[in-house]
């Protein structure tokens, strides 16, 4: 069970909530951990506060942590069904494309279907035209959803282990694969002996 200081700070490091804020709710938790001591020695009137905060975060908390909880709030904000689900499942497209192969059906097959609809960087769903706007809301969405339960469930059974580390060239995003072969889906699978 992570601490409330986990919770705040996992929050700020994956830029939910302003250093104001931050800052706010600390002094309100008052627990007794180190990462709560660390963090509430620091000066909050100091302009390099977030990258010092992030620097005892890190210290702290593994980047396979702070990997885990950005990428399932990312899944969690597409379940949701909710004003960020189109922007969340965009961003599944540019993960897939950094290393995480395991993105490969919602990143690839439901958000490139959406960012290929136009000539232009999509930002927003009123930028859609119409007919991919009923198609996403109809198929893309709804299968975007059951994928994104799917990987979530992946990721709390340590199935997927994110580690939060990159290598190589191209900086591609590590994780680790404890799934048995039968397990993984056919096109996932493409994808990961070509790389």
């Amino acid at each position: 069970m992570k601490s409330k200081t986990e919770i705040l700070s996992l929050r700020l490091s994956n830029n939910e909530i302003p250093i104001s804020k931050f800052e706010l709710e600390l002094y309100v938790i008052d627990e007794e951990n180190q990462l709560f001591q660390d963090l509430i020695q620091l000066n909050f009137r100091s302009k390099y506060i977030y990258d010092e905060s992030i620097k005892i975060i890190t210290k702290h908390i593994s980047p396979s942590e702070i990997a885990k909880y950005k990428l399932n709030q990312l899944l969690g904000n597409i379940v949701s069904n909710s004003q960020k689900s189109f922007q969340s499942l965009l961003k599944t497209y540019d993960l897939r494309c950094k290393g995480y192969w395991f993105l490969e059906e919602i990143g690839m097959y439901l958000a490139l279907t959406l960012i290929s609809s136009k000539d232009e960087i999509i930002s927003d769903i009123k930028h859609l035209p119409k007919s991919v706007k009923e198609e996403y809301h109809k198929t893309i969405l709804p299968q975007a959803i059951s994928e994104a339960t799917r990987i979530q469930n992946l990721l709390n059974t340590k199935e997927i282990i994110v580690t939060g580390e990159t290598k190589g060239p191209y900086d591609r995003m590590c994780w680790i694969d404890n799934r048995s072969h039968s397990k993984i889906e056919k096109k996932e699978l493409e994808t990961i002996q070509f790389y």
